[in-house]
């Protein structure tokens, strides 16, 4: 295993990764913020004590850092830029079909997940090289190596 800086379509593609789902949790995070100040305002009587606006203030440093707790491991990819490269032999390939088909490789005791077409395309003994990220484990590529191991 070695570690390399991932290329620019590498980060664009793990930017991607999450995108959407960040759009989601802002949105929703949005309106329960909205709902929460109206409410509070009219819950509130006291005007001398807490006001809503500090309660908002205080969901939300408590929302951010719930969010990057448990983004962590996706921000620290963002951070770093690295990529962790396994080159070995292929010694196996399964399906596994529970609630959806999932392709498995198994290189050294290590276990992948890939797709379709990736899995019809290798067999086993071949020489590859998995690349993905360091900390979210994302599969970038698997390539063929000719050279011997």
């Amino acid at each position: 295993m070695k570690y390399l800086t991932l290329s620019r379509e590498e980060l664009k593609e793990l930017i991607k990764l999450k995108k959407s789902i960040f759009l989601g949790y802002l949105i929703a995070f949005s309106i329960i913020l909205i709902v929460s100040y109206f409410i509070s305002d009219s819950i509130l009587t006291d005007k001398n004590g807490i006001s809503p606006m500090a309660i908002v203030f205080l969901l939300t440093i408590s929302y951010l850092v719930i969010f990057f707790y448990s983004n962590r491991s996706y921000f620290l990819d963002l951070l770093k830029k690295e990529k962790r490269v396994y080159k070995g032999v292929l010694s196996s390939k399964t399906i596994k079909s529970k609630e959806h088909t999932r392709y498995h490789f198994n290189m050294d005791g290590n276990i992948f997940i890939v797709d379709k077409e990736t899995f019809d395309r290798f067999s086993e003994g071949d020489i590859v090289e998995f690349h993905m990220s360091s900390f979210t484990r994302h599969l970038f590529k698997v390539e063929k190596v000719n050279e011997a191991y």
